[in-house]
């Protein structure tokens, strides 16, 4: 992955401070760092961590190491556009109460759940405004119609801040990254211009597994700690809420535990749009007896729907038809026919 993303950044960014944390094992930490030896057009500095650390944990000890004003936090499967940024680092720049800019992400990934083998599919993530005056607000919006904040431009000094109240939760990434985006929603106010920010590579084969089994949940909702992580979670957010809204005590706490509860009607509610192009939905519950046989057809269904929308706004860019074609062969699928969309 690593290897393909810094193959992309040589062909299309301009010179970049870039830091690699990497936690793998000592052999393909090897060939890690000697990539990013080999590439001479960024400043890349490749930093070592044990295998064991927590992911927050790692992710606040790199942001540590950063030198620059601003930064934006990137997986090596998902490749950030460069035509965008320089508007939305003004946007930064020029507007202090906003903390961070999302732009659209694009997911790509083989279509094997539609029965083709040799092309990609395409869906577009936008996210709901969130530009309302108050911290509740703004926290209600987020969780209410939730699209993950944790890869944006932001300011390096008030992510850092965020990251490192953060670490107590660990190993516990869905509460993780809630909470990473509830700070930023309290903190201020989130630019989401209607442009391609970046192209990320999902993995739902693994997620429809585990919802099948209702593993993850058996794992992590339904754990005997989960109560005692919950608590952690809600104390971190009610003391920004205290913070930024004047809320104290119960009152703060309250508001956390009302969010949660917007979070859930919306994210643990699967709704998959029918084939047959009619503004109709289906609401799916992610945990119930008819989940392994439904979640799957929902899942299905669901990537059908993607082969029905162009998303024409989006493959407008020049460069994101540029790295399609760049996807396109490195993955190894004929150009002229493995767009789905």
């Amino acid at each position: 992955m690593l290897d393909r993303l810094l193959k992309y950044w040589e062909m299309s960014m301009p010179p970049l401070p870039i830091i690699v944390a990497d936690s793998s094992e000592a052999s393909p930490m090897a060939v890690n760092k000697a990539l990013c030896a080999e590439t001479k057009k960024h400043d890349i500095s490749h930093h070592a961590f044990d295998g064991e650390i927590a992911f927050i944990e790692k992710v606040a000890r790199a942001v540590e190491l950063v030198r620059t004003p601003y930064m934006f936090l990137c997986a090596d499967d998902d490749f950030l556009l460069p035509s965008p940024l320089a508007e939305f680092l003004a946007n930064l720049e020029a507007a202090p109460d906003i903390v961070c800019v999302q732009g659209l992400s694009v997911f790509f990934r083989p279509a094997i759940s539609v029965g083709y083998n040799d092309r990609l599919l395409l869906d577009v993530h936008s996210g709901y405004r969130l530009d309302q005056s108050t911290a509740t607000e703004r926290l209600n919006a987020h969780l209410g119609h939730y699209r993950a904040l944790i890869y944006s431009l932001r300011r390096t000094s008030e992510f850092l801040e965020d990251v490192r109240l953060v670490v107590p939760l660990q190993d516990q990434l869905m509460l993780m990254e809630l909470a990473l985006g509830s700070l930023d929603a309290i903190r201020g106010k989130i630019s989401r211009p209607e442009k391609v920010m970046t192209m990320i590579e999902s993995h739902p084969g693994g997620a429809y597994h585990k919802h099948k089994k209702v593993t993850y949940w058996n794992q992590v909702i339904f754990a005997p700690d989960f109560s005692h992580w919950l608590g952690i979670y809600i104390q971190i957010i009610a003391s920004q809420l205290e913070r930024f809204s004047g809320l104290r005590g119960e009152a703060a706490e309250e508001e956390v535990r009302r969010s949660l509860v917007a979070f859930s009607q919306e994210h643990f509610t699967m709704r998959a749009p029918k084939i047959d192009n009619k503004a109709k939905f289906f609401n799916l519950p992610v945990v119930g007896p008819v989940i392994k046989k439904a979640w799957l057809k929902a899942a299905k269904l669901y990537d059908y729907c993607r082969l029905m929308n162009k998303h024409g706004q989006a493959l407008k860019a020049e460069d994101f038809r540029d790295l399609i074609k760049y996807l396109e062969k490195h993955i190894g699928y004929a150009p002229d026919k493995s767009i789905i969309r």
